[in-house]
């Protein structure tokens, strides 16, 4: 995720936020991030899912940096 310039500000429990300087390379981040989960669901036989959401942002101030989430994938 760093290395194309997104910045996790949250861990939500069995999820993650995070915000990223341009849209293209958040998409690109979560569909790799989605690739490697269902290799490894596959490979483990461990039922996992992963999707995607955007979201607007609301400030700079401390973690909860998004809100209106809708999901994309």
């Amino acid at each position: 995720m760093s290395a194309r310039g997104g910045l996790a500000v949250k861990g939500t429990g069995d999820g993650l936020m995070a915000v990223f300087d341009a849209a293209a390379e958040a998409v690109a981040t979560g569909v790799a991030m989605q690739q490697a989960t269902q290799r490894y669901a596959r490979q483990s036989g461990v039922p996992l899912e992963f999707s995607l959401a955007q979201a607007d942002p609301l400030g700079l101030g401390g973690c909860e940096r998004v809100a209106h989430t809708r999901p994309i994938a």
